[in-house]
């Protein structure tokens, strides 16, 4: 619904600030609903953990993190710590990996959640 300027800039990965993000976010949102999820979000009273997504997978509460980049994920590694979270995911536009709790996968590997 951008127009090429935008479809050029996400392809040529120029895009700054905020707007990286929300397309990020809402890609990522438009694959897992198609997958069929119910998508919560999740958000402290105070507002110190914010969660783009959490889903419900084998009867336990899964979160997801988007990152339009590589940078940290306080408020997952918040989630992780508890006993009840089996695990999260982090996705960015990056490389797969993971890290005790936490699987790092590139933003298009989410359609395989």
């Amino acid at each position: 619904m951008y127009g090429f300027d935008m479809k050029k800039a996400v392809i040529d990965n120029t895009l700054k600030g905020n707007v990286k993000g929300g397309i990020y976010e809402n890609l990522i949102l438009d694959m897992m609903s198609k997958r069929g999820y119910k998508l919560n979000y999740y958000r402290t009273d105070n507002g110190s953990v914010e969660i783009e997504f959490l889903i419900t997978k084998d009867a336990q509460v899964i979160p997801i993190e988007v990152k339009a980049g590589n940078g940290s994920t306080i408020s997952l590694n918040t989630l992780l710590a508890k006993d009840d979270i089996p695990c999260g995911y982090k996705l960015i536009s990056g490389n797969v990996g993971v890290n005790d709790k936490k699987i790092v996968l590139p933003l298009y590997m989410a359609m395989f959640i």
